[in-house]
């Protein structure tokens, strides 16, 4: 006998239940150059690495087990093997089949800006020489005005090219610097140093404008406050510097012959060694200590 089939009120059978089994994507990623290029270069170091290693441990396995001589064999064949894939990856990479080294790819990269800075380098060398050799007079005002325009403008196209060659990374470079600082941390800081450093640059534009108001100002109100002072400092000097003078003229006693200016204590004329005449005091009477020389001798000579 069968057994009987359930059926459901509509008359159709149940769906059988089935559990969801993980499966594999039927597609598959490409894979890229560069995984491949990734790829082959992993395998290469892999390769570099393991074939002295494995042939080194074989030919002592070998000189223990047996003898010297098959342990020299052994690393013979290492040695050989390991030659040939050296040539082999130095020929596929010649011929493109294999990957250049990450060093050389930059390398690569970096070829038109290094031709660049090299031609700037030459350039500037040759404009050092040039002046040089005017220096000597090897060359002339008149060339060497020439060839030096000519070696700065090309200089300067050369600059504006590596510029304009690096230009497209300036983007890149920023977001990796920014990757940089909020991976180590220092994002808000720097965040907030720029804030701090525009919130200065305000601050002074605000001081400078505030200064230029006041003294337009002071110039529409026709005081000029800065050279009111310093005229005043000025004739202040000038009235000190006169007072100065007349003290120290008054404190000279000029000789009667030839008019020098001498100490005011001074008998002789430090010039031309004559007696100088006394100095009258406020009462109009001489000095009895300032008597002169020829009264002196008269006086002897009357006794």
């Amino acid at each position: 006998m069968t057994p009987e089939r359930t059926t459901t009120k509509s008359g159709k059978k149940p769906a059988k239940k089935r559990t969801d089994a993980p499966r594999a994507s039927a597609e598959s990623p490409e894979r890229t150059a560069e995984s491949i290029a990734n790829d082959e270069r992993r395998l290469a170091s892999g390769a570099a690495l393991v074939i002295p290693g494995v042939t080194i441990v074989a030919s002592l396995g070998v000189a223990v087990v047996m003898s010297a001589g098959p342990a020299l064999l052994v690393l013979a064949a290492g040695i050989l093997l390991g030659t040939i894939a050296l040539f082999w990856a130095s020929l596929r990479t010649l011929t493109g089949d294999a990957p250049l080294p990450e060093d050389l790819e930059h390398a690569t990269f970096d070829t038109s800006h290094d031709a660049l800075a090299e031609r700037k380098k030459m350039l500037l060398r040759a404009l050092k020489d040039l002046e040089s050799e005017k220096a000597v007079a090897k060359i002339d005002e008149q060339d060497y005005a020439e060839l030096a325009a000519t070696y700065r403008d090309e200089i300067k196209d050369i600059m504006r090219a590596m510029d304009t060659s690096i230009a497209p990374h300036y983007a890149a470079a920023e977001a990796l610097l920014e990757k940089h600082l909020a991976k180590v941390g220092l994002a808000e800081e720097a965040k907030a140093a720029e804030e701090a450093k525009a919130e200065a640059d305000d601050t002074e534009s605000d001081d400078a404008e505030s200064d230029d108001a006041e003294s337009d100002d002071a110039e529409s109100d026709g005081t000029e406050p800065d050279d009111a002072e310093s005229d005043g400092t000025e004739s202040d000097d000038a009235t000190a510097n006169a007072t100065e003078s007349k003290a120290a003229a008054a404190d000279k006693r000029a000789c009667d012959a030839c008019e020098t200016l001498n100490d005011a204590d001074a008998k002789f004329c430090k010039s031309c060694g004559k007696t100088l005449s006394p100095v009258a005091t406020a009462t109009g009477d001489t000095p009895a200590t300032g008597a002169p020389a020829d009264v002196d001798t008269s006086v002897d000579h009357a006794k």
